[in-house]
């Protein structure tokens, strides 16, 4: 399964309000991006913009902002994975 349809699976969990694996599959996923290198974590711009998105998306969990964890996983991160 590849990172962008992992980033799918989520955010179609929260429309579906099936949010108890959430938490789990988000840090899933943000490992798989820093292991498999599909960001350039020697790019400080862009290390500081994933390290921010991160924070915002823990910050969201622990709100249980759901909808707004889904806008950021696809209209901030999957956008940063298409470079």
């Amino acid at each position: 399964m590849t990172i962008m349809e992992k980033i799918d699976n989520v955010v179609l969990a929260i429309f579906d309000f099936e949010t108890m694996n959430v938490a789990n599959n988000i840090i899933s996923i943000f490992s798989d991006i820093i292991d498999t290198n599909l960001v350039d974590t020697k790019d400080p711009h862009l290390l500081k913009q994933i390290n921010s998105l991160m924070a915002n998306c823990l910050n969201a969990m622990q709100n249980k902002d759901y909808l707004l964890l889904a806008d950021y996983l696809e209209y901030q991160l999957k956008p940063i994975l298409r470079r």
